[in-house]
């Protein structure tokens, strides 16, 4: 599994420093392998889908031994993310960080601090020099500033307690509700609830792994197929028995020709046959993404009938509610705007909604799906009702506060009504907090106050615009 993390992983580039001697892939991977080392997890037995996340890394040899020398009896080594020194001089005036000016290494970061990005890549290669799979987590707090955090994998002695721990440098109290990662083995971005799905992949044999992988290929064979009126081709089979005939069966020996009347097909190759197959691929491996991006794409060709889908739809809300939400979330987003039947695809939203009481980020999704919904239908005073309650909802959160009040806007313009939508974020911006912060144009406070200014400005209305902008300096 170790040599396919490494086969099947893009090393990481450090953007934010100057990294010197940069390890090559067999430098790293014997660094891995050396006996003599001492990991913390038995690499032997780590899914390669995890363990990708030790192959991505290319922190040169000299500095995984520093990290082991300094970390190796730590009890939980992302903690050594608060032991850099924070440069309160970049993030709050703007100054270049002191570590630009050296190699980015772990000891001069240890020496010379930096901000948050430097603490989380910190804590990151402490953590994989240590036999540790980590990565760097970046996310938008609900004010909307941007923060980078750590998260590790953690396996109890026993392997029954699998996780990756995200509460590393996320502080809770500034609602960083979802962030992002690069997965190693295509360098893409994954939110970080398909990253804690994937431990899961520990506690299952590779047996269960590889016939979900196999049974989510033969779906899509199946689909395939379903498409021409067959059975199989089942002379295939004929033609082997009759092989076997000529082989073992001629001249001499008494063995009776075998009996070919047996081979037929036990079923038809159709969709049903397709989604019995998607059914054992969820059983034996829930977290694996491709089988769930081929339900969404048969739910989009209008393949799938109803009740199917809410089939595969109550299995996912099950499994994930309550510790992946915003996975399951992600998927029922994009599996229910494919559901032709308006009623249907309306109480799947409201019962969504409900689900998700806890997250009002996902609440604030979901008014907002809702209302793209109603906007489809033409009913736009019901659309224009779920995007202001999104918005107004989601206030504290700005990624969805800022979206919401796009469609607003829009909907407004539509209408030629350019003096609703000034009223409207008048009231958004007289209800977001204003936060210290070297970068403020990333904050909801900051991002409604000047897309207020312009609708005042463009109105002629100069000297509202100016009072706006004095409030964002």
């Amino acid at each position: 599994d170790l040599s396919v993390a490494f086969a099947t992983s893009l090393p990481l580039s450090v953007k934010y420093g100057r990294q010197p001697s940069r390890a090559t892939m067999l430098e790293a991977f014997d660094w891995y392998t050396n006996p003599r080392m001492k990991f913390r997890y038995d690499l032997r037995a780590m899914p390669y889908e995890v363990s990708r996340y030790l192959a991505c890394s290319r922190l040169s040899i000299k500095e995984r031994q520093w990290a082991v020398a300094q970390y190796a009896r730590l009890a939980n080594p992302a903690k050594s993310y608060f032991h850099l020194r924070y440069d309160f001089d970049s993030y709050r005036r703007g100054k270049p960080r002191k570590i630009s000016k050296v190699p980015y290494t772990l000891p001069n970061l240890r020496r010379y601090g930096g901000v948050c990005i430097d603490q989380a890549y910190y804590a990151t290669e402490v953590c994989r020099s240590l036999g540790i799979p980590a990565t760097i987590v970046i996310g938008r707090s609900g004010v909307g500033q941007f923060h980078a955090w750590v998260a590790c994998l953690k396996i109890s002695p026993d392997r029954k307690d699998v996780f990756w721990d995200s509460k590393t440098g996320r502080y809770k109290s500034l609602l960083f509700y979802t962030g992002t990662v690069y997965e190693p083995a295509a360098l893409r971005k994954i939110l970080d609830c398909e990253l804690m799905l994937s431990c899961q992949a520990v506690r299952l044999p590779l047996s269960r792994r590889e016939q979900a992988d196999a049974a989510t290929e033969l779906a899509k064979m199946v689909v395939i197929s379903s498409k021409e009126t067959v059975q199989g081709d089942l002379s295939v089979l004929k033609k082997l028995a009759n092989l076997y005939e000529q082989r073992f069966c001629s001249g001499k020996s008494k063995k009776k020709p075998p009996q070919t009347n047996w081979i037929k097909a036990l079923r038809h190759i159709d969709i049903s046959l397709a989604t019995d197959l998607i059914s054992q691929a969820i059983e034996r491996n829930f977290v694996y993404r491709p089988t769930w991006e081929l339900i969404i794409k048969l739910c989009k060709d209008h393949l799938l009938p109803g009740s199917t889908v809410d089939k595969f739809l109550g299995v996912l809300v099950s499994r994930t509610a309550k510790d992946y939400p915003d996975y399951g979330c992600e998927m029922l987003l994009r599996i229910a705007p494919t559901i032709d039947d308006v009623k249907h695809r309306r109480e799947i939203y409201r019962k969504a909604f409900d689900i998700y009481k806890r997250r009002p980020d996902l609440q604030g999704r979901i008014l907002i799906a809702i209302g793209e919904d109603f906007e489809r239908a033409g009913d736009k005073p019901a659309a224009l009702r779920c995007y202001e309650q999104a918005a107004m909802r989601c206030i504290n959160i700005a990624d969805i506060v800022i979206d919401a009040a796009s469609h607003v806007e829009q909907m407004f313009r539509e209408a030629r009504r350019t003096d609703l939508a000034i009223q409207f974020y008048g009231r958004l911006f007289s209800r977001t907090r204003k936060i210290r912060t070297a970068f403020p144009e990333n904050t909801a406070h900051y991002q409604i106050g000047q897309r207020l200014a312009q609708l005042l400005k463009d109105a002629g209305d100069y000297r509202s615009a100016a009072r706006v902008e004095s409030q964002l300096r």
